[in-house]
């Protein structure tokens, strides 16, 4: 269903002409604040903007920054649809990433994407492969 979504996706990205936007905002969320990382997202081009939010909202989640993963969560502008997010939302350890954690389940996210039990989702996955 991804399938030509990511294919358009994909197509929009290889027409960038310009990287440096892209450059700016992944180098503004390693060495700056989270207001500078902030700042660096109205010089994203519209057709590839949610793209760069839902990865840096990936990275964030990956590498448990609490702060970036915190703000992106709650940004209407950032989807949650990038691969890979829904499934590293059950790596979460609620012992080991509290503050992850919590954030998490505060979160509209798992408001529209309840917790399913490993058990449901195997089965799902079994009959609905993840590509």
């Amino acid at each position: 269903a991804n399938a030509p979504h990511e294919a358009s996706t994909r197509e929009a990205l290889k027409r960038v002409a310009d990287t440096s936007p892209i450059k700016a905002t992944f180098m503004a969320y390693r060495d700056c604040t989270l207001q500078e990382l902030l700042a660096t997202f109205p010089n994203l081009r519209a057709d590839y903007a949610p793209q760069v939010k839902s990865s840096l909202l990936l990275l964030a989640l990956q590498e448990r920054n609490v702060e970036v993963f915190r703000s992106l969560l709650a940004r209407s502008d950032v989807p949650w649809n990038v691969t890979g997010f829904g499934n590293a939302t059950y790596r979460v350890d609620k012992e080991k990433h509290p503050e992850i954690w919590e954030i998490l389940e505060g979160s509209e996210f798992r408001k529209q994407r309840p917790w399913i039990s490993l058990r449901k989702r195997e089965r799902m996955e079994r009959w609905h492969p993840l590509r």
